[in-house]
């Protein structure tokens, strides 16, 4: 599979789980719509790490890992407590779950603190796949 069907199974993960599930804009890498104001809100990037060759063979099985960041922003004004129930379905949603073929891990939060007028908590989630090229 292409690295694009990959991201889009992922991206349809964030739709359903997070922009659905949590009634929240998720904002994807190289979207043109202007960040929401005055909301909680989520940046989602996914990052391929690094790709190799899990099995030998005739058709040898590779496996692609990666991660999926979900950067989680609420209004400065609003405080911590406002986006940790956000943070909290983020890292419930791809924690220790197979899902369109993408293995996701332990997912881990990082506090990036102020960012201009916004809070913003990072939510990484690491996964892997198996495929063949």
């Amino acid at each position: 599979m292409a690295l694009n069907t990959h991201f889009n199974n992922i991206r349809s993960r964030v739709s359903t789980q997070i922009a659905t599930g949590e009634t929240v804009t998720v904002l994807y890498d190289n979207d043109p719509t202007a960040k929401p104001a005055n909301t909680k809100w989520v940046r989602c990037t996914i990052v391929p790490l690094e790709r190799h060759v899990n099995e030998f063979g005739t058709s040898p099985l590779y496996k692609l890992e990666g991660e999926l960041i979900l950067q989680c922003y609420v209004p400065v004004d609003d405080g911590e407590s406002t986006l940790l129930p956000l943070v909290d379905a983020c890292e419930v949603a791809f924690a220790a779950v197979t899902a369109d073929n993408v293995r996701y891990t332990t997912p881990y939060s990082l506090r990036m603190g102020r960012v201009g007028g916004e809070y913003q908590i990072d939510v990484h989630c690491p996964f892997y796949i198996h495929e063949t090229l």
